[in-house]
């Protein structure tokens, strides 16, 4: 099922003067509806099942590594949005 490997939302490369700066993620699914999915920020943890619920919205530092499990079963709908800046000094 669909996923994301870890990563960070800044593009490094990026010459515009301006960096995403904040993440935001909106989980849309209900979590009887998918399996997996979990959104974890840390590899050393796993992911926190509250951030399953319908309607929880994660807001974090763009540079922060995370990463979301592979979905098992059903369908795992979010909405994702980033806040961009000056870059980051």
């Amino acid at each position: 099922g669909g996923h994301y490997s870890w990563h960070h939302d800044i593009d490094w490369n990026r010459n515009d003067g301006l960096d995403r700066k904040i993440s935001v993620t909106v989980q849309l699914s209900d979590p009887s509806e998918y399996e997996g999915g979990g959104f974890l920020f840390n590899e050393t943890q796993g992911p926190d099942e509250s951030c399953k619920q319908k309607g929880t919205v994660l807001v974090f530092p763009s540079y922060l590594q995370h990463a979301v499990e592979p979905v098992t079963r059903g369908i795992r709908r979010s909405l994702v949005a980033w806040f961009e800046g000056p870059k980051w000094r």
